[in-house]
């Protein structure tokens, strides 16, 4: 089981044992969305026990693949508008000019590795799936050629030619 499955699969063992937690109570005040009030009973919190609690079936996602998962990280990446990509890269010239003139702190210097990391994303989100595809062509490519070598290494023994280097 990968990583993430196990660590899926814990999440989910966790949520039925809150589940199933019976006698434990706690007070939840509810949020009505419409007038932003706060939904009481009688004046009072409402108290919701945690035999309430549905725990979400996660199975669904287990043997999710890492493609999957790239996937749904490039479709949420391209979301982003082009006016937020203008300011992330502002940010990111302004940070880097700070580095380079060694007046950067270190929470400027945490903050440009964040912003650098997010419009990494962007852009494999935008160039991601093509040079996907040029790097599965390039490992065909390097298998092509490891096996043509191992074939003329068969052949080479089979009429007895000494191996060139």
């Amino acid at each position: 089981m990968s990583e993430a499955a196990t660590a899926l699969q814990s999440s989910t063992s966790t949520f039925e044992s809150i589940a199933r937690a019976q006698d434990n109570e706690f007070p939840r005040e509810v949020v009505d969305r419409s007038s932003e009030s706060t939904v009481t009973r009688g004046g009072e919190p409402n108290v919701v026990s945690m035999s309430d609690l549905r725990a979400p079936d996660f199975s669904r996602y287990m043997g999710r693949s890492a493609d999957f998962v790239l996937a749904s990280a490039r479709m949420s990446a391209r979301q982003v508008d082009d006016g937020e990509v203008e300011r992330l890269l502002s940010e990111h010239r302004i940070l880097a000019h700070e580095k380079v003139m060694g007046r950067a702190d270190c929470r400027q210097l945490a903050r440009l590795e964040y912003v650098q990391w997010t419009l990494d994303r962007i852009d494999d989100a935008k160039s991601g799936p093509a040079l996907d595809v040029l790097d599965s062509e390039v490992s065909l490519m390097k298998q092509l050629g490891e096996d043509l070598i191992s074939l003329k290494r068969s052949i080479d023994r089979i009429s007895g030619a000494k191996p060139r280097k």
